[in-house]
């Protein structure tokens, strides 16, 4: 799911943008004791984007967390 995930976009296809995508998912679901679920890294990418403006990777992971209790 990685690999195919805004695979068209030079951002996504970084290596390190693909660490931190899978980083905060991967933390996410350990820490919810949940399943990866197909789609959970689109839900992901607008608080993986936060990363570019300097947001510590805690920080895009809080706001993740935060905005899938709220809504999920």
């Amino acid at each position: 799911d990685l690999a195919r995930t805004r695979s068209t976009e030079p951002y996504f296809r970084k290596e390190s943008t693909r660490r931190l995508l899978k980083r905060i998912t991967t933390f996410y679901c350990i820490q919810n004791r949940v399943n990866y679920q197909q789609g959970l890294l689109e839900v992901v990418i607008p608080f993986a984007l936060l990363k570019r403006k300097d947001f510590e990777t805690r920080k895009c992971y809080a706001y993740f967390n935060s905005f899938m209790k709220k809504h999920f």
